[in-house]
């Protein structure tokens, strides 16, 4: 995945139907999962990602947002600011107000990493992930007993 072709998927996805966009999806969140080492190649996730956000009917996001979600939480943690800010970009365009209904999926996502990958930067952005979860449910927790 490069940059370039970002806007190009983006484009071509807006005209197709839920399957090719599950499978595009699906396909770049392996691509940056799998790209710990690669500041590149999880540059050119983030923007696909957003570029698909923007481009996408937000109906059709929905299908998506299960796999979409816990993704982008992750990359809003990534090591690189650049990424960050692309992955926040993203996320805010999301039909969504925060992570509270994906936080199992996210959870089934990073725990892999947490538990047994060999990089240590994965492992950490896992964990900051985790950590970000439990400060936003916290939180909607407070506000609830609150009132």
């Amino acid at each position: 995945m490069r940059a370039s072709h970002a806007l190009a998927l983006a484009s071509a996805l807006r005209h197709c139907g839920d399957g090719p966009i599950r499978n595009a999806v699906h396909r770049l969140c392996e691509v940056y999962v799998e790209s710990a080492d690669s500041i590149s190649r999880r540059d050119a996730c983030s923007s696909a990602f957003r570029d698909v956000i923007r481009s996408v009917p937000q109906e059709r996001i929905q299908i998506v947002l299960p796999e979409l979600v816990p993704v982008l939480e992750f990359g809003r943690h990534d090591n690189e600011e650049n990424v960050r800010k692309v992955f926040d970009e993203a996320f805010s365009e999301l039909p969504v107000s925060g992570v509270h209904q994906f936080v199992d999926q996210t959870i089934a996502l990073v725990a892999p990493m947490l538990a047994g990958s060999s990089s240590w930067s994965l492992r950490k952005q896992a964990a900051e992930t985790v950590a970000a979860i439990a400060r936003s449910v916290g939180a909607s927790l407070n506000m609830d007993h609150a009132k």
